[in-house]
């Protein structure tokens, strides 16, 4: 696309999140959208203020999607290594398929 175009000229290099970068991203996200859950409820029942537990919780859900949602390189520590598809058995398969 035009965009992988333009980055590609611009020297930006392509980076693909991997299973494992799958897997940290969503333990980082739970972590602190928990963490961030029960310290706003602690700080809010001692101010005895809701807006203060809603303002902390909101700060922690901007900093966990801050954190878990881009595509950062350290999400791409272990990449997967892909077998090329083999053209002829594509291509046998294809016709079996037809075949029936």
């Amino acid at each position: 696309s035009g965009v992988q175009t333009a980055r590609a000229r611009a020297g930006h290099r392509t980076v693909t999140m991997d299973f494992k970068g799958q897997q940290l991203s969503e333990r980082m996200y739970q972590v602190c959208i928990v963490l961030f859950a029960c310290v706003g409820f602690v700080l809010g029942y001692c101010a005895g203020s809701f807006r203060t537990m809603m303002v902390t919780y909101g700060a922690g859900v901007s900093i966990a999607i801050f954190v878990a949602v881009p595509d950062w390189v350290y999400f791409n520590q272990h990449p997967q290594r892909w077998l090329r598809a083999d053209k002829r058995e594509g291509h046998k398969a294809g016709k079996q398929a037809k075949r029936r």
